[in-house]
């Protein structure tokens, strides 16, 4: 078996053979990851942009939600971060690039988009985690 983009693009192939001709006019990758973080842990040493909390209030949070959306102009794509925690599940790190485009669904410049969008996700993610996670998971 292929890896997931060269199954992803034979799957695609398949359905645009089936279909006929068809436009695409977004294309977008997702990444959802689960951290483990203990409650009442510092946040700070889990993700670089935790929540905060005012200090003059208990610094334990039981559950939490941040959301931002980042513009990337040079390659024409949205972000959409989003951080959350509902203990006792782990944290999410749900990443979402995407980018709205009018092209041919035969197009190989699908492929190649495709490609920019993962590595901005993938800059999103390792830059979003301490050098501490990121250890754990090689």
């Amino acid at each position: 078996m292929g890896s997931a983009h060269e199954v992803a693009r034979d799957a695609w192939q398949g359905f645009v053979a089936v279909s006929g001709p068809v436009k695409v006019s977004r294309l977008a990758v997702r990444y959802i990851n689960a951290i483990n973080i203990p409650v009442g842990a510092d946040y700070d040493e889990y993700l670089t942009t935790g929540p905060r909390i005012p200090k003059l209030v208990p610094q334990i949070v039981s559950s939490f939600l941040q959301r931002v959306v980042v513009p990337f102009e040079k390659d024409s794509a949205l972000a959409i971060i989003t951080q959350t925690a509902e203990w006792p599940a782990p944290a999410a790190l749900d990443i979402d690039v995407f980018t709205e485009c009018s092209i041919e669904g035969a197009s190989a410049d699908i492929w190649l988009r495709l490609e920019k969008l993962r590595n901005i996700a993938n800059r999103i993610f390792f830059s979003s985690l301490t050098e501490k996670v990121i250890e754990s998971l090689i």
